[in-house]
């Protein structure tokens, strides 16, 4: 279909990585690893809240999810059980003999001698190895490598188009409803929503994703919330990243045509995936 070069829901498609597609991969790294003898602990469920976008303008917090559980998954923060997962891996690992500790790692991440496959593009080149569980888990998903490559890396270059964006009139107009409603808010000095988060990480950070917030979290994550509602920052920020990337967007139209195309169907794949049997 022909896609429309200044669409925000494009621009927003392209820059998230949906949860299923991660917990699929971890857990045909997992199999791949039982196979040749290795135990490769799963490290997410795919039930993961937040919606994974790249930038984190893009992500917005509702007074629900605020409310119910402060900032949630957005602050990138691990839940205790893949905390306690990773501390087992961990032990496991160190428990191995030099040997195959090096094999452990071979067969996951591959030998590059082997071969790889690479992606130039303009923030530089991107390989990964044909061989190994991780490679084995991507082609997988996304059919082969390349495919894996083009999806993952060539959306990155609508990244070097975000200060354009934050200047924009509509977006400026935003923030200042923003930073004027965080006032009222009682906080003056989280003027934006990355200012917001990042307080919220140097304060809240250490909580367990699935623990319960405190009220502190709790009530800064409903102010965040509350006046990105009345400033529409998110929508605002979105609509002027697109029309900052449309040139990008027209040059690239076949490869975004594509590369929605290589999503939609690892998304489904993934979803087989992880509806199928855990081994």
């Amino acid at each position: 279909r022909t896609l429309t070069p200044a669409s925000a829901h494009v621009v927003r498609s392209l820059l998230r990585t949906p949860p299923r597609i991660e917990a699929a991969q971890d857990l045909l790294i997992a199999r791949c690893m039982r196979r040749q003898g290795y135990r490769y602990l799963v490290r997410t469920t795919g039930r993961r809240s937040g919606d994974g976008y790249w930038i984190a303008a893009l992500d917005r917090l509702t007074v629900t999810e605020a409310s119910r559980h402060g900032y949630g998954a957005a602050l990138g923060r691990p839940s205790e059980g893949s905390r306690l997962r990773a501390r087992r891996q961990e032990r496991y690992l160190s428990r191995l003999p030099p040997p195959a500790r090096r094999g452990y790692f071979a067969a996951l991440q591959g030998d590059r001698h082997v071969g790889e496959i690479s992606l130039d593009i303009a923030q530089g080149a991107f390989s990964v190895p044909i061989a190994g569980c991780v490679s084995h888990a991507k082609r997988r998903l996304f059919g082969n490598l390349r495919n894996y490559l083009l999806a993952t890396y060539l959306p990155q270059e609508i990244l070097l188009r975000q200060d354009a964006a934050w200047r924009d009139t509509h977006v400026r107009r935003s923030l200042s409803v923003y930073a004027r409603c965080m006032v009222e808010m009682g906080y003056p000095r989280l003027s934006r929503p990355d200012l917001a988060r990042a307080a919220a990480a140097r304060m809240f950070g250490a909580r367990p994703e699935d623990a319960p917030p405190t009220e502190r979290e709790r009530a800064l994550a409903l102010a965040d919330a509350r006046c990105q509602e009345v400033s529409d920052i998110v929508s605002a920020f979105a609509r002027a990243l697109a029309q900052a990337s449309s040139s990008w967007l027209r040059i690239h139209e076949e490869d975004v045509a594509r590369i929605l195309l290589i999503r939609r169907r690892a998304v489904a794949r993934a979803r087989e995936i992880l509806l199928g049997p855990v081994w």
